[in-house]
């Protein structure tokens, strides 16, 4: 009898939810360990209109959501900076030792005959 009530209850449930359609989305993550985040983001993650995101290295949000980081430049520490050993001239990072473009300074760009190296123009 136990397991005629049992059988009859799957199928209502079966039944009942014949329309139901449940679409998954990656960017949601459906375990939530903080509680106090109605999306039920992580913890370390942010509710940026509706999905989960790292506020410390989300390129499109860094340090909040929506700020972007622009052109080479990355999302560290929630800031948008360049990496080590870069420099950023507007909104690309250049290494001043090596950049034609931004040779020794942003903006300093080498003749077509030479090269940059160790952040000087160098004739070939």
């Amino acid at each position: 009898m136990k397991h005629t009530f049992l059988i009859i209850g799957i199928f209502i449930l079966i039944v009942a939810c014949a329309g139901c359609t449940i679409e998954y989305d990656p960017t949601i993550h459906y375990y939530p360990t903080n509680t106090s985040d109605p999306l039920g983001c992580e913890i370390g993650l942010t509710n940026c209109s509706g999905s989960c995101r790292d506020l410390q290295i989300d390129y499109w949000n860094c340090g909040s959501c929506g700020n972007i980081c622009s052109g080479t430049v990355n999302c560290i520490q929630g800031i948008c900076q360049c990496k080590p050993g870069y420099t950023r001239c507007n909104i690309y990072c250049a290494n001043l030792q090596k950049d034609k473009s931004n040779c020794g300074e942003c903006h300093r760009e080498c003749d077509s005959d030479e090269y940059c190296s160790r952040g000087s123009c160098t004739w070939r």
